[in-house]
């Protein structure tokens, strides 16, 4: 198990996909953040609610990354080899979705972190202007680590569906429930996609360990 989740993190650091997925996410929810403001009157723009806004497009901004970025652990992998060769290296197949699941849902819940990172620093040049004013806030926080959880686990779904599906373009298209979750609010969209993924991840699991993978 250590060995597969040092040769995840290898790749999840080294390769170009994950990479350009987080910064596609941090491009989207800085620009989602940018529209939250625009939506607002001048006089409107340094209340809290403008930041809360701002987090919220931004996480929204994030989240189909953070679901590709657990999609693309397993999905696709086939015609490179490289499944068979993670397979032949583990003790069994759940050893291969487990170091991916870790580490991809760490890596999603910190997009998700740096999602709202950037969200603040969109907001910050003009909330800043008012001396009262929080950087963040318990309020502010609260949604942040929120948005946090729901990428991580987007991306613990997207894990699950890529081994269900075994291609990106199929995995994708069975995100959309997870993606539509979001739409609920914090705390029922949080208990939403833990169902959910815990359904993915079940049925994957299932897929992958009877799914005969050498080309």
């Amino acid at each position: 198990m250590r060995r597969q989740l040092r040769a995840e993190l290898v790749e999840i650091t080294t390769t170009g996909a994950p990479r350009a997925l987080v910064g596609a996410a941090l491009l989207a929810a800085a620009a989602l953040a940018a529209v939250a403001l625009a939506a607002r009157s001048p006089a409107d723009l340094r209340s809290q609610g403008a930041l809360g806004d701002a987090l919220t497009l931004a996480a929204a901004g994030a989240a189909p990354f953070a679901l590709a970025l657990g999609v693309l652990a397993l999905a696709g992998r086939q015609p490179h080899g490289t499944l068979d060769a993670a397979v032949v290296a583990a003790d069994s197949r759940r050893q291969v979705i487990a170091a991916r699941l870790v580490v991809r849902t760490v890596a999603a819940a910190l997009a998700g972190l740096l999602a709202a990172a950037v969200a603040v620093a969109v907001t910050a040049p003009w909330m800043a202007r008012d001396p009262g004013w929080d950087a963040l806030g318990a309020a502010g926080a609260q949604v942040a680590l929120a948005n946090a959880a729901a990428a991580g686990l987007l991306g613990a779904a997207g894990v699950g569906l890529g081994a269900l599906a075994a291609r990106p373009l199929p995995a994708l298209a069975l995100g959309a429930p997870p993606l539509a979750a979001l739409a609920l609010g914090p705390g029922r969209a949080l208990l939403a996609l833990a169902a959910l993924a815990a359904l993915a991840l079940a049925l994957g699991t299932r897929a992958f360990t009877r799914r005969d993978l050498v080309a």
